[in-house]
């Protein structure tokens, strides 16, 4: 071979190597789950509870593993309900309990309908009505008055959620941000009689956002200081009248307000899907992908002002959104990662057949692009 030829062999392969380089380390990993890694599990950085209510350590960096729904055989006061631990094997598990305090020991009722294990990844079970032995599931969908004036009425949920440090992982004007999740829905178990009222289980990440500048400045309604993406990879409905998914806007009176942004489907003006699309039947270790770039985020603030003064978005003006999310909320830097979350919701009106949903997480990963 002639030395120009090896020569410029040399160069090609050395243009190549920095040209990958440069692309692996332009993705900058910023949150990860992965087989046998989980955050702050091995920390003692850990809160478990049912319905928990005023504690300040929901607030604090860690590992959340909450379950929400109406505790059976309980009073209506019953909150920050003890959860039992087990570990087998390779594998920890955590589930509701009955509290001596709020509740009667002679109701019987099944606390296995729902449960959280890590083992590995992040495997979940959330179950509704009535369970395998036959016993009503002691965290339950909750009645038509749910929290309080039909506020998560019928709903049941079982979160994990990673509360991370406040302030450190901050959104760049000029980096999208790429989620990245690979999960699976083992099986599901839905009355299939259609009725007037839908049963739907769903399987989501949650991404929260929040702004410091705004905490400070509207100390009353730090709620709207925050912004949650609900990112779908499973849902499933059986009702009796027909339904259309759709993206949407809307506030979370469960949590003061919250702002979310729910996403089942790719939108060019909100998120960029990047993987596989929602799935309404049982999956295995799909990959799904969504990317936020900053203007996208914008809209995503922008839609959320359309939707709580109740007009077009092209007439939402700074003021509209100064007066929501405070004087910074056009800058990157004053907005910050404050939560990933893996969760199962169940919607069940009846309660009387053994509805429930089985799926898993292996890795999540968040980062910038």
């Amino acid at each position: 071979m002639r030395p120009y030829k090896s020569c410029l062999i040399t160069l090609i392969v050395s243009i190549f190597t920095l040209l990958l380089v440069s692309i692996v380390s332009a993705e900058e990993v910023l949150f990860s789950i992965e087989p046998g890694k989980i955050p702050y599990l091995n920390e003692g950085k850990i809160l478990a509870s049912w319905n928990p209510k005023g504690r300040p350590e929901t607030h604090s960096e860690g590992l959340k593993i909450y379950f929400h729904g109406k505790a059976e055989g309980c009073s209506s006061e019953a909150q920050n309900g003890f959860v039992e631990k087990y570990t087998k094997g390779g594998e920890t598990c955590y589930f509701p309990s009955t509290d001596r305090k709020f509740c009667d020991p002679k109701i019987k009722t099944d606390n296995l309908c729902s449960f959280t294990c890590f083992n590995g990844g992040i495997k979940m079970r959330t179950g509704s009505g009535i369970s395998n032995e036959g016993l009503p599931c002691f965290i339950n969908t909750r009645d038509a008055e749910g929290i309080g004036g039909g506020v998560n009425a019928y709903n049941l949920g079982n979160y994990v959620n990673f509360k991370l440090p406040d302030g450190k992982i901050k959104l760049d004007k000029y980096k999208k941000f790429k989620i990245i999740v690979q999960s699976s829905v083992e099986k599901i178990s839905l009355n299939p009689t259609p009725r007037e009222k839908p049963i739907q289980p769903h399987q989501k990440i949650m991404i929260g956002f929040q702004n410091q500048y705004c905490i400070q400045e509207k100390k009353d309604k730090k709620s709207l200081c925050n912004v949650k993406y609900s990112l779908f990879q499973f849902v499933k409905r059986v009702s009796a009248k027909p339904h259309e998914w759709r993206n949407r806007v809307w506030f979370d009176q469960g949590q003061g307000g919250l702002p979310i942004i729910s996403i089942f489907y790719n939108d060019p003006n909100l998120v960029t899907f990047c993987g596989d699309t929602l799935k309404h039947e049982p999956f295995k270790e799909a990959i799904f992908c969504y990317e936020i770039s900053w203007e996208k985020f914008l809209m995503g603030l922008k839609s959320i002002a359309s939707k709580h003064y109740n007009k077009p978005i092209e007439s939402i003006t700074p003021s509209d959104l100064i007066s929501i999310f405070g004087t910074q909320y056009g800058n990157p830097s004053a907005w910050y990662l404050a939560v990933v979350s893996f969760s199962h919701e169940i919607h069940d009106p009846y309660k009387d057949y053994n509805n429930y949903i089985e799926g898993s997480i292996k890795k999540i990963t968040v980062l910038y692009k």
